[in-house]
C-alpha cells in the first residue's frame, strides 16, 4: 500500500482507515509531509477535528534546526509543518 506518491504531478497522501467489523472503533491515518500548501494543513485539521483523540508523533523544534532554518527563508508559496495553528 502507498500512503505518500511523489510524481510530475505533485506530491499527494492517502487518507486510511483501520476497522474491525466487529466493533465500532476506528483508527484514521492521515499521513504527512513537512511541506505543503496551507489548505493541505487546513484539511487535515478538518478531518483530525472529527476524531475523539489525536495521536501524534513529532520532535521538538530544537531538534530539527535545519528545517527551522529552511522554513523562514521559503520563496515559494508552501509553508512548513512548523507553521502557526492555521485553522
Amino acid at each position: 500500500m502507498q500512503y505518500v506518491e511523489s510524481s510530475v504531478i505533485g506530491l499527494r497522501s492517502a487518507v486510511f482507515t483501520l476497522a474491525r467489523l466487529a466493533t465500532p472503533l476506528r483508527f484514521v491515518v492521515f499521513p504527512m509531509v513537512h511541506v505543503a500548501e496551507p489548505d493541505f494543513y487546513r484539511q487535515v485539521a478538518e478531518r483530525a477535528g472529527e476524531c475523539d483523540l489525536i495521536v501524534a508523533e513529532g520532535a521538538p523544534a530544537g531538534c530539527t534546526p535545519a528545517q527551522e532554518w529552511m522554513s523562514r527563508i521559503r520563496w515559494d508559496h508552501l509553508v512548513d509543518d512548523r507553521a502557526p495553528r492555521l485553522v
